[in-house]
């Protein structure tokens, strides 16, 4: 809100638990947690009015060496198993994409 001019626009995008579940099985990452949107317009509720979401789904095919780089990013990627390779991945990308505007 410091960076918006009111009536400003901020577009937020949000995992849900589904985003790259089949990476988080097989190398001990963290679920998203399932009220993390809601946690998050909690957060924004002062300053900001939701204007929408969209929630996306997609399948997606990951070389090993972009496995490794999604594995690696993620908040327990330090912790994260190897991912063994064997060619590509399918996983499913799960997102919620919200726009707010400023106060």
């Amino acid at each position: 809100h410091r960076v918006l001019r009111p009536g400003g626009l901020l577009v937020v995008v949000t995992p849900d638990a589904g985003h790259l579940a089949e990476l988080g099985t097989a190398a001990g990452l963290l679920t998203v947690d399932p009220r993390k949107a809601e946690r998050l317009a909690g957060t924004l509720g002062d300053e900001f009015d939701l204007v929408d979401s969209t929630p996306l789904r997609y399948p997606m095919t990951l070389p090993p060496a972009d496995v490794a780089r999604v594995v690696g990013m993620g908040p327990a990627g330090h912790h994260a198993r190897p991912v063994e390779s064997g060619g590509p991945r399918s996983v499913t990308a799960s997102f919620v994409v919200s726009r707010y505007r400023s106060r």
